[in-house]
């Protein structure tokens, strides 16, 4: 049977023209709702008002949000709108510098709502960042620049942290030097200051009150010193400075000149302050000088030196940590008149990592002694001679022993700079007969090397002590021993400098710096 081609063509051609005019079935395609236009923002004080224009007819309300960067990483305030709202006010806002909205219409199927629409709001800003040395712990110097527009009228005062207000109103006076006087402010208080013109706000800014805690100040004065030098030049004879808890260093400024009784201690109830300065430079007739509570690092031969003292003077240094001079702790070569002498005492503090180059940690060269205590304390790492008094130092019998209690030494007067192993004792003065010059007791002394290697013999005490490890038995020809053990005390870690007691023996006996023995 034969097909004829020219029919079967043409069949072909009329079905797919019939075809191709048929609309194909299909899924029934969605749209995105419209957006929001035309977003204006209005700030008055704490609200902000958002108006916006929407001629969509598929949206089933809106979605608007505050933040104050335009990434919108915190969002401050949300509000869910209904479908006819063009408008939103966002209240109790903090006076911001600049603030950002964002308006989106919702539709009843979640991944249809159009996208964010968002706007910004900058208040003109013309206040000044308030200087450091315009800014107290009680008070701070606020000025701006002049408006664009309007007449200043009022600043209010916003205290963050306890959530009050005040307002002071502008004088002619305050308009025309473009600043006002804040006062009545607490120490370390957070502030914010808002100028207005009428009710426009022309400025914002947040500000900190000084921080006592972490000042320079002078007994019960809110004054603040930028440097100890300052400080002890202007505080009274027998004054109080007061350091704050924050790291200082004055190691540029030569050494801190003492010509008057002072006491320079840590603020109470604050941290530890860390200063790095030159020596504590003790001159003239200074009754006593006094630190307590501080991190001192030391860039001098010594941390104290008196070879100007003129008259009797007690030194004391409590509940301190003390590193890095190159020679010691305490020079005294008072030579000036015969009244220059030195009460020292050291209780509850820590001294280590001294040099051992060209001196002694506890070094009397010269003018009097008249009593030394030295208890509940740590040394490690230091020394070419611990203690030294020489000859031209007058040590009378009518004076006290020098005592030593209750102190925790490791690896100390372990080296001089000839190369020789240092001295613990190194006593120069003569001796006198059935008087005991110092005592030592219920100490821990580990890896301590050599005593005395020249000098007199006098009569010392070593009572109740344990000795131990890379240790000289060599002491002064005069030492009376009794009761001395040479148990391991086990500390917890000598590498990392804690020298806490496991020996149950050496606890119990109460031995050593009592900070170790909890």
């Amino acid at each position: 049977m034969k097909f004829n081609t020219y029919k079967t063509l043409l069949a072909l051609m009329l079905l797919t023209a019939f075809t191709a005019c048929k609309k194909a079935p299909g899924p029934v395609m969605n749209y995105y709702v419209d957006a929001p236009k035309n977003m204006r923002l209005n700030a008055v004080k704490t609200t902000l008002h958002a108006t916006w224009e929407y001629s969509g007819k598929e949206n089933v309300g809106f979605l608007a949000q505050v933040a104050y960067d335009a990434n919108f990483s915190t969002i401050i305030k949300s509000d869910t709108l209904a479908s006819t709202a063009t408008a939103v006010d966002f209240t109790n806002l903090s006076y911001f510098s600049e603030a950002y909205v964002r308006v989106r219409a919702l539709s009843s199927n979640l991944i249809l709502h159009s996208n964010f629409v968002a706007a910004t709001i900058k208040p003109e800003s013309i206040l000044k960042t308030i200087l450091k040395s315009e800014l107290t712990a009680t008070s701070a110097i606020l000025r701006w620049n002049a408006p664009s527009s309007g007449t200043l009228t009022s600043v209010l005062i916003l205290d963050n942290l306890k959530k009050t207000e005040r307002t002071i109103q502008l004088s002619t006076q305050n308009i025309s030097s473009q600043s006002l006087l804040i006062d009545g402010l607490e120490s370390a208080g957070n502030y914010t200051a808002v100028i207005f013109a009428g009710e426009d706000r022309k400025g914002v800014l947040t500000f900190n009150a000084v921080d006592l805690k972490m000042s320079i100040t002078i007994q019960g004065s809110t004054e603040i010193y930028e440097t100890l030098h300052e400080a002890v030049a202007a505080a009274p004879a027998g004054g109080i400075i007061n350091i704050g808890g924050a790291k200082y260093d004055f190691s540029t400024l030569g050494t801190v000149e003492i010509t008057k009784a002072v006491t320079i201690r840590a603020v109470q109830g604050g941290d530890i302050p860390e200063i790095t300065s030159q020596a504590f430079n003790i001159v003239g007739n200074v009754a006593s000088l006094t630190l307590s509570g501080l991190k001192i690092a030391g860039k001098s031969s010594y941390a104290i030196i008196a070879t100007g003292l003129t008259s009797a003077c007690s030194i004391v240094v409590e509940n301190c940590e003390v590193t890095g001079p190159t020679a010691g702790l305490v020079y005294v070569a008072a030579t000036a008149v015969a009244a220059a002498n030195v009460n020292f005492r050291m209780n509850n503090s820590v001294c280590r990592d001294f040099g051992a180059t060209g001196g002694d940690f506890i070094d009397f060269r010269a003018g009097g002694l008249s009593g030394m205590t030295i208890t509940n304390s740590t040394f490690y790492n230091l020394a070419r001679d611990f203690f030294r008094i020489d000859a031209t130092t007058t040590y009378p019998i009518s004076n006290p022993p020098i005592l030593v209690e209750n102190c925790t030494f490791n690896n100390v007067c372990g080296y001089g700079t000839n190369g020789t192993q240092g001295r613990f004792i190194y006593i120069r003065v003569a001796k006198v007969t059935g008087y005991t010059m110092m005592k030592i007791n219920k100490c821990i002394l580990t890896n301590k090397f050599r005593s005395l290697a020249s000098g007199v013999n006098p009569t010392i005490e070593f009572t109740n002590n344990n000795v131990f490890g890379n240790y000289s038995t060599e002491w002064a020809g005069g030492t009376v021993s009794n009761a001395v053990t040479t148990l391991d005390p086990q500390y917890a870690d000598v590498v990392k400098f804690n020298f806490t007691v496991g020996n149950a023996t050496v606890k119990a006996a109460g031995l050593g710096d009592p900070r170790w023995l909890k």
